[in-house]
């Protein structure tokens, strides 16, 4: 009863006061930190303190971006996402080796019955308290993506300071839900996250939207040359020149981790069997870019693509390029040859 009267005062507090979504974070992180410990001490009252937590959690994120259009507001929020899932990844992977422990005692003393039961039980707490956040998180993923209004073609003018400002923190709500996705992703090639297969069409929006707006990005802040340049303009071209080169880095970092939740959705139990459709639905979104990722990005992104082509068989090959267009299908012939030369392995 006391936690549950805390909880109620913490949320009513947080929905009044949306000022400051640093101190949130803060605040959950203290809670979930703090309090999922006595989860070993397998204490019921904690464990339904956690999920009211996780709620209403969920709940003052999804209150907070559909009150706001700035981005840096929905960089606030994804920050306390990713925040909050590190915790409950690592309450999970925690949780795991303890079970581990248990299972695999080698060179110490056998655990008795009720260690072993008390060990699982905590690892299916933990877990239980993981789906609970993730469930929410998927559903968060397309509200927020929506709110990430871009140029709606690359070859648009050269950006001003503050568009780039409002890129480094799009680039960085990119990143921080890409490393959310990678989380969640890492802990389903461990169990089963059903979410991400009955949401696999919304996720896979998400991800094209993601992958859309760092190609848009990353094409502006490359090709964009300022000419020469006079005196009374240098200051403010040696600005807007270091603001392109931080966009350009959130970009890159961005990239590698887009090529890393690729991977880790390439195997995870959940996803695997819809690996030909993100693919698909991938490649038709870098052609619809029109040939505007350079190099340097296809060299982050392809290896996540390979990974999802090394998922298929040769029935769901079949099945990818069918329900491609022609031009889409031409480079997906292409990076499957790519595939084949570089990245598939021949028993060599």
């Amino acid at each position: 009863d006391v936690f549950q009267t805390f909880n109620r005062k913490l949320f009513v507090k947080i929905s009044a006061d949306r000022s400051n979504e640093l101190t949130t974070i803060a605040i959950y992180d203290v809670i979930f930190t703090d309090f999922a410990k006595y989860i070993d001490s397998n204490t019921a009252s904690v464990v339904i303190f956690l999920q009211d937590v996780v709620q209403a959690n969920l709940a003052s994120v999804e209150q907070h971006v559909s009150g706001t259009n700035t981005i840096k507001e929905i960089f606030q929020s994804t920050q306390r996402i990713l925040s909050t899932t590190k915790i409950m990844y690592e309450l999970c992977k925690r949780n795991q080796m303890a079970e581990s422990h248990l299972v695999h005692a080698d060179q110490i003393e056998i655990p008795s019955t009720t260690n072993q039961h008390q060990g699982h039980q905590q690892q299916q707490q933990g877990h239980a308290l993981f789906l609970l956040w993730t469930n929410g998180v998927c559903g968060l993923l397309p509200l927020i993506t929506n709110k990430l209004h871009m140029r709606p073609h690359p070859n648009s003018s050269i950006l001003d300071e503050d568009t780039q400002e409002y890129q480094w923190y799009t680039a960085e709500v990119i990143r921080a839900l890409l490393l959310t996705l990678e989380r969640i992703a890492q802990e389903s090639t461990h169990v089963s996250v059903r979410i991400l297969s009955t949401a696999i069409g919304s996720i896979s929006m998400v991800l094209c939207r993601l992958l859309e707006c760092l190609i848009t990005y990353d094409h502006s802040n490359s090709n964009d040359s300022n000419g020469d340049i006079d005196s009374d303009s240098n200051s403010v071209s040696k600005r807007e020149s270091l603001l392109k080169k931080v966009v350009k880095r959130s970009v890159n970092e961005a990239s590698q981790v887009f090529c890393r939740v690729l991977t880790c959705l390439a195997q995870c139990r959940d996803v695997g069997k819809h690996a030909p459709f993100l693919a698909a639905v991938l490649v038709d979104k870098i052609t619809q870019c029109d040939g505007a990722m350079n190099k340097a990005m296809q060299d982050c992104i392809y290896p996540g693509l390979y990974a999802l082509f090394e998922r298929c068989d040769s029935k769901q090959k079949v099945q990818m390029f069918s329900i491609l267009n022609a031009q889409s299908r031409a480079l997906m012939t292409d990076l499957h040859e790519s595939y084949i030369r570089t990245f598939k392995f021949a028993g060599k």
